[in-house]
This record gives structure tokens, C-alpha cells and sequence, in this order.
């Protein structure tokens, strides 16, 4: 069975200090993006795997199986051949 994750919506919304940002040293502002890259991929994971949730439920109530899978390849057109 799939376990249902409770989107937190983000947090309220505070002015990020900028003059905090402007003295960090370059490693703690690569640290911060890392943190901040991880934690917007953890959103969007749990953004993906809640809708998917719902469609599948939506589409069990009426009768249907969804099957989800990723897609196998890039976006948009295929590359032309020269």
C-alpha cells in the first residue's frame, strides 16, 4: 500500500539577509546552495509522488488502473539525422 506524504506548504515566507549572504565566505555559500538545491529536489519529489497518488486514487474510484511510469527520454522533438 502507498503511503500518502503531507505536503507541508513552504514555510512563511522571510526575507532571506542579504548582507549575511554578502559576508559568507565562498565554501559556506556553496554548502547553502547545495542545501537549498536538496531541499527544493525533496519538494518536488514529494510534489510528483503526491500527485500521483491522487490520480491513481481518482482513477480507482471510477474504475480504472493508472500506471505511472518515467519517461525513457528527453523532452521535446528527437534530434534530426544529418
Amino acid at each position: 500500500m502507498h503511503e500518502q506524504t503531507q505536503h507541508t506548504p513552504n514555510p512563511t515566507p522571510q526575507p532571506i539577509d542579504t548582507k549575511a549572504l554578502d559576508q559568507a565566505s565562498d565554501d559556506a555559500l556553496h554548502d547553502l546552495i547545495g542545501k537549498a538545491q536538496a531541499l527544493l529536489t525533496q519538494r518536488e519529489n514529494s510534489r510528483k509522488r503526491e500527485a500521483i497518488f491522487k490520480i491513481k486514487e481518482l482513477a480507482k474510484a471510477h474504475g480504472l488502473d493508472v500506471t505511472i511510469e518515467p519517461t525513457k527520454r528527453g523532452r521535446g522533438r528527437p534530434r534530426k539525422k544529418d
